[in-house]
């Protein structure tokens, strides 16, 4: 599925295992950056442990920010980590919102256009 909002082409779309072409990945973290388990523990293993070690170091970070990292090895000019939660790991809808609205930001800021934006899965809160 595809539509124009604010003048951004956006595209869901199901990914399987292979990488979808994209300049980022946006992926929604608790605001340490840790990246210990769920999606973000997947992408640690497959890129480096580099990708946590600079993340953390940029941490911590308010609900609602974001944080623009390496790629490790993926195939990615960059991980945008969005802190949606705390250490409870119960995603905020609120911080999920800001937290969106600043990684859209940073990639407007490295001229990233393609974006693979992990789901913000509301758990709780």
């Amino acid at each position: 599925m595809a539509f124009q909002f604010l003048g951004t082409r956006v595209r869901i779309e199901a990914s399987g295992t292979a990488w979808p072409e994209a300049d980022a990945l946006v992926l929604p973290t608790n605001d340490y950056l840790w990246m210990a388990g769920g999606p973000a523990l997947a992408i640690k293993r497959a890129a480096s442990e580099v990708v946590e070690q600079e993340a953390v170091r940029a941490g911590p970070i308010a609900l609602g920010e974001a944080v623009a990292a390496s790629a490790g090895s993926l195939p990615l000019q960059g991980i945008i980590h969005a802190a949606v939660m705390e250490q409870d790991l119960h995603v905020d809808a609120e911080a999920a919102e800001r937290a969106l609205a600043a990684a859209l930001r940073i990639a407007e800021e490295k001229g990233w256009k393609r974006l693979l934006i992990h789901s913000f899965t509301k758990t709780g809160r």
